[in-house]
C-alpha cells in the first residue's frame, strides 16, 4: 500500500478517534421517528397540547400524535388545512380550539379534547368564529365568546362534564370578533370586562355600552341596560346587591336583581370617570380626572365630605389602608399619599410622565419618561441617591435568597435590595448585536444572571462580571414567546407616549406588590415561568393537572436555552445552549430552512418536523 495513503488514512482514524467525545457531546438520543405522508400527506405545522400530545395539522386532515411512542391516537381526516393562527389550549385543560375552512361551506370553530381527538363543540356551517375566554371555577366553566355573523353569542363550557351547557344571544355585534392568535395566545372578543359570578347562580357581563345579567345555569338573558356612551368601568358589590358603572362624568347605581338605576341625583363627579373598583372594606373607590372619594355601597353616599383632588389624576393605588395617587402631565407628575380619612400624608413631585407606579416592599416603585425611583412609604422620600432612566419597561426578576431586584434595560444591569432599598449598577455596558425589536426577559440563576430574548443569551455573574453575549442569526424571521406591550398614554391624558417592554415583564413588576412574589421552587431549575401548575378544578376536585406549562418554539427550558439558528458551515440547526457557559451541548441538524418544532421542557425532549411528512422526537439528556 502507498506509504502516503497509509499516512491520510491514519491521520483520519486519529482525527476521528480524537474528536470523538466532541461529537458524542453533540449528539442525542432519536427517541422515535414517523413518517406522516399517508395520514396527513403534507405537514403544515406542529403544536403540544397541555397533556403533551403533539397536534398535526395536513393537506389530509388533523392528527393527534403519541408524544412518548410516536403512535397516531387519534386521526380527523375531515378537518385538512386548518390554519395554525386559529389554534390555541385552553388554559388547564386537555383541549384546543381550531377553525376549519371547507371547500364549499363556512367556516367552523371547533373545540378538541386532544387525547382523544372527541370534538367537543362544533359550529358547524352556523359560521361562528370563537374569540377569547374566562374560566369561571365558581361554576366550573368557561365562558367563551363568539360572533355568528352579525350577532354576539356567549358559549358556556362545562369543563367538569367536558360539554357546551348553553349558547345564549347577546344582540348585533358592532364590530368583529376573530380566533386571531398573537404570540402570547391573547384573543379578541365583544366583552369589555371580566365576567361576574353572582352567588353561583347569575353571570354579570358588560360590553363597550352594556351591562347585562344572566342565568348562569341556562344563559337566559335577565335584564339587559344600554348606556349612550362607552363604559368605563363596572364593579359589582355584593354589600346590597349592586352594580356600579361609570360612564363619562357620571356613576350609575343599578339594583342586580332587576338592573334598576337607583342612582341618587345629587351625586356629582369631579370630572370624567377615570375608574371604579372595590377596596380591602368593601367600599368603592371612585376615581375621575380632577379627585377620587370614597362611597359607601350600604348608604350608596360618599363617606368624605370633599373629594382629594390632585392635577392630571389617572390612577389611584390601595396599599395597607392608605392610598396613592398618581397624577400626570407631559413634563412632571405627582404622587400624592392620602389615608383613609382623607388626610394627605405628603406629596411628590416628579419629573417627566409617569407612566408605572407600582408599591413593593419599600416603597413606592415608579418609572417615569425622565427618571426612575422608589419613594419611601412614610415620607415621600426617594430612596435611592441617584435617580435612573428606562426607555422601556426593564426585564426584571427577583433573587428571593437575597431579596434583591434585578432590572435589566438598555445595556444597563441593576439590582436593589428589598431589605434596604439600596441600588447598585452590576454592569452598564452588556451590548447585543442586532437588538431592533428585541425584547429582553432575565432569570436568576444561582450564580448570576441570564438575560434572553428570542435570537439573544448573555450571562453575568453575581459580581457584575460579564461571562458572555451572544447573538444566533435566524434561520428566518422568528415570531417569539414575549408579547410586546405598548402603554399608550395620549387618549386619556394628552401625552403622546408609547412605552414598550414585554408583559412577562409588567406582570413580574406587579408581582412585587408589598414584597410578595411568586415564586417557581428552586431556582436551579430555571425560572418561575417554567414551573407553574396548570390545572382546573370543579368541587375542588381536579379535572385535569399538568406538572408545568408547556410553551414552545425558542424558549428556555431549566438549565438550558434552545434557539434556531443557521451557520455558514453546520446549516440550520437547533442548538441547546447551556445558559452560564453559554456553550451549546446539543444539537439537532435540520434540512429545512424553516421547520417546524416543539420543545417539551416537561420530557426535555424536542419535536422536529421536516420535509413536511417527517417528524422526530429527540430526547435531549
Amino acid at each position: 500500500m502507498n506509504s502516503n495513503l497509509i499516512s491520510r488514512l491514519s491521520f483520519l482514524c486519529f482525527f476521528f478517534i480524537s474528536t470523538l467525545p466532541w461529537r458524542m457531546a453533540f449528539s442525542q438520543e432519536k427517541l422515535w421517528e414517523k413518517d406522516l405522508r399517508d395520514v396527513l400527506y403534507n405537514v403544515s405545522w406542529i403544536e403540544q397540547s397541555n397533556d403533551g400530545v403533539i397536534i398535526a395539522a395536513g393537506d389530509k386532515g388533523l392528527a393527534g400524535v403519541d408524544n412518548y411512542s410516536g403512535e397516531i391516537r387519534w386521526h380527523n381526516p375531515e378537518l385538512k388545512a386548518v390554519n395554525r393562527n386559529s389554534f390555541y389550549l385552553v388554559e388547564g385543560l386537555p383541549v384546543f380550539h381550531v377553525q376549519y375552512q371547507p371547500l364549499a361551506g363556512k367556516t367552523r370553530s371547533l373545540l378538541i379534547e386532544s387525547s382523544s381527538g372527541k370534538i367537543l363543540f362544533d359550529s358547524k356551517d352556523e359560521q361562528m368564529e370563537i374569540g377569547k375566554y374566562s374560566i369561571l371555577p365558581q361554576i366550573s366553566g368557561i365562558l367563551f365568546e363568539a360572533k355568528q355573523a352579525s350577532q354576539n353569542k356567549l358559549l358556556l363550557f362545562d369543563y367538569a362534564k367536558g360539554e357546551v351547557k348553553w349558547m345564549s344571544d347577546q344582540g348585533a355585534s358592532p364590530g368583529l370578533v376573530k380566533s386571531v392568535v398573537n404570540k402570547a395566545k391573547n384573543l379578541t372578543g365583544f366583552l369589555a370586562f371580566p365576567p361576574v359570578v353572582i352567588d353561583n347562580t347569575k353571570l354579570l357581563v358588560a360590553e363597550d355600552k352594556k351591562v347585562s345579567l344572566l342565568d348562569a345555569s341556562q344563559g337566559k338573558v335577565l335584564w339587559s341596560q344600554e348606556f349612550k356612551d362607552k363604559l368605563k368601568a363596572v364593579v359589582y358589590s355584593p354589600v346590597g346587591q349592586r352594580i356600579y358603572a361609570g360612564v363619562k362624568n357620571r356613576l350609575q347605581i343599578m339594583e342586580s336583581a332587576t338592573g334598576q338605576d337607583i342612582t341618587d341625583s345629587k351625586m356629582k363627579l369631579g370630572g370624567e370617570l377615570i375608574t371604579v373598583f372595590p377596596n380591602s372594606d368593601n367600599k368603592i373607590v371612585v376615581v375621575d380626572a380632577a379627585s377620587f372619594n370614597i362611597l359607601d355601597p350600604a348608604t350608596n353616599q360618599f363617606i368624605w365630605k370633599k373629594s382629594v383632588e390632585v392635577d392630571g389624576l389617572y390612577d389611584v393605588i390601595e396599599v395597607d389602608n392608605h392610598y396613592y395617587a398618581v397624577g400626570s402631565e407631559e413634563k412632571s407628575s405627582v404622587i400624592a399619599k392620602v389615608d383613609k380619612n382623607s388626610e394627605r400624608i405628603w406629596k411628590a413631585k416628579l419629573d417627566g410622565y409617569a407612566y408605572y407606579v407600582q408599591p413593593i416592599a419599600t416603597g413606592v416603585f415608579y418609572l417615569s419618561s425622565e427618571k426612575s425611583n422608589i419613594l419611601q412609604y412614610e415620607t415621600g422620600d426617594k430612596i435611592w441617591k441617584k435617580d435612573i432612566k428606562f426607555s422601556a419597561i426593564p426585564a426584571v426578576n427577583v433573587d428571593d435568597k437575597s431579596q434583591e431586584v434585578v432590572f435589566f434595560e438598555g445595556e444597563k444591569l441593576h439590582k436593589f435590595s428589598l431589605k434596604n432599598g439600596n441600588l447598585e449598577a452590576l454592569n452598564e455596558s452588556i451590548a447585543f448585536k442586532k437588538t431592533k425589536d428585541a425584547v429582553f426577559q432575565l432569570e436568576i440563576r444561582p450564580s448570576g444572571y441570564f438575560i434572553f430574548a428570542n435570537q439573544h443569551l448573555a450571562f453575568v455573574d453575581k459580581g457584575g462580571k460579564l461571562a458572555y453575549t451572544s447573538y444566533y442569526e435566524p434561520v428566518a424571521t422568528t415570531e417569539g414567546l414575549t408579547q410586546i406591550a405598548e402603554m399608550g398614554v395620549y387618549a386619556t391624558t394628552g401625552v403622546d407616549l408609547d412605552i414598550q417592554g414585554s408583559l412577562e415583564s409588567i406582570a413580574a413588576l406587579k408581582s412585587l406588590s408589598q414584597g410578595a412574589y411568586r415564586s417557581g421552587g428552586d431556582q436551579s431549575e430555571g425560572s418561575s415561568q417554567s414551573t407553574l401548575i396548570a390545572g382546573l378544578y370543579a368541587n375542588n376536585v381536579p379535572v385535569f393537572e399538568v406538572s408545568k406549562k408547556r410553551y414552545f418554539n425558542s424558549r428556555e427550558a431549566k438549565d438550558h436555552f434552545y434557539v434556531l439558528s443557521k451557520s455558514e458551515t453546520e446549516g440550520n440547526q437547533i442548538l441547546r445552549i447551556q445558559k452560564e457557559p453559554g456553550k451549546a451541548d446539543k444539537k439537532i441538524s435540520l434540512t429545512d430552512k424553516t421547520p417546524s418544532y416543539v420543545v417539551d421542557e416537561v420530557d426535555d425532549v424536542v419535536f422536529v418536523s421536516e420535509k413536511n411528512h417527517l417528524l422526530t422526537a429527540y430526547k435531549m439528556k
